[in-house]
């Protein structure tokens, strides 16, 4: 039987052109690397296969490569998010363990501290809501992590509610030639990433003298743009519609369909999230990407920074990108 050689860190340093030392400061989150010698690294390791050895790296420190992710209630699936802080955490040589925290199951938090105060993990990142009292004695005895770019329920804030894009939705538009607008949105009393939304359109609105016709807190819902669209007034449009999220964009363009109304000829419609249905819709969807694949991986960052007792992680660029789609006509960016 051949037995396929395990790739080392000093495979690595002569793939990626740098010194071996430098391999185990990038791929351990430590010193300062610069972000283009750290791509090449973590290239050449992919391209090796190369993980670092835990048990090894275990036995010569004394220290435990485990790390807990513990996450709550989801409103959004999280599985983006969670395999970028996996990923990150297992390039840098920890093995990643998930807890689910349901509110219904009671103990699961005192659990979670009885297995950090044990020794058993190097650290904690929580996504979930815990008591201030149980978030207080993990953080006695670990380094514990809450992310910034996510809620307990894994809604955007931070980063990943930054609302630049909608300013963009309404601008390009606005250059396309469309002076009405309506904003249908989310429930804005309690969620910043749909107050943020709403701001950035009213705020834009104004300051380039355009027309709203009105601001629809909604409730993320595909049936809140249907309802919305189909209560319009028939000399309604031509209208731009910019939805806070992919399915409240469908309901408004089913809704459209309903009317007779061409899009994007009658009315005009931006979506947020770029779900995988928006590129099937006809026309498909122009939305925003929102990488929370990246997001992940920099809360895993942190955590390992403050494992290793290193400066925190500078934060992530663009983890907002517009997709320019056929539903806001021949725009392109």
């Amino acid at each position: 039987m051949t037995t396929v050689k395990r790739a080392t860190s000093k495979d690595v340093a002569h793939l990626a052109g740098v010194a071996q030392a430098t391999v185990s400061y990038v791929l351990n989150g430590k010193g300062s690397i610069s972000a283009e010698t750290q791509e090449r690294v973590r290239r050449a390791a992919s391209e090796l296969n190369y993980y670092p050895n835990l048990a090894a790296r275990a036995m010569r420190t004394s220290k435990t490569n485990r790390i807990a992710v513990v996450t709550g209630v989801q409103d959004y699936d999280a599985s983006p998010v969670l395999s970028g802080a996996i990923d990150e955490a297992s390039k840098a040589g920890f093995l990643s363990e998930v807890y689910g925290l349901e509110p219904t199951i009671p103990g699961q938090g005192e659990r979670i501290v009885e297995l950090v105060q044990s020794g058993q993990v190097a650290g904690v990142l929580c996504f979930a809501q815990l008591d201030p009292d149980l978030m207080t004695k993990l953080e006695k005895v670990a380094p514990v992590i809450r992310p910034d770019t996510l809620s307990a329920n894994m809604f955007n804030v931070g980063e990943l509610a930054d609302a630049a894009p909608i300013a963009v939705f309404v601008e390009k538009l606005a250059e396309q030639g469309w002076h009405r607008f309506l904003h249908i949105g989310g429930p804005s009393d309690d969620s910043v990433s749909a107050s943020a939304r709403k701001q950035i359109y009213l705020d834009t609105i104004g300051r380039l003298g355009l027309e709203s016709i009105g601001e629809i807190d909604g409730n993320w819902s595909a049936e809140s743009g249907l309802t919305t669209v189909l209560a319009l007034p028939e000399q309604t449009h031509p209208l731009a519609i910019v939805a806070a999220n992919d399915r409240i964009a469908v309901g408004v363009m089913r809704g459209a369909h309903l009317r007779g109304w061409r899009i994007p000829d009658d009315i005009s419609v931006t979506g947020w999230n770029d779900t995988e249905i928006g590129a099937y819709l006809n026309p498909p969807l122009t939305t925003v990407s929102v990488n929370r694949f990246e997001a992940g991986r920099w809360e895993m960052r942190r955590l390992i920074a403050a494992i290793n007792n290193d400066d925190a992680p500078a934060p992530p660029a663009n983890l907002n990108t517009i997709v320019w789609r056929g539903s806001t006509g021949s725009i392109i960016a």
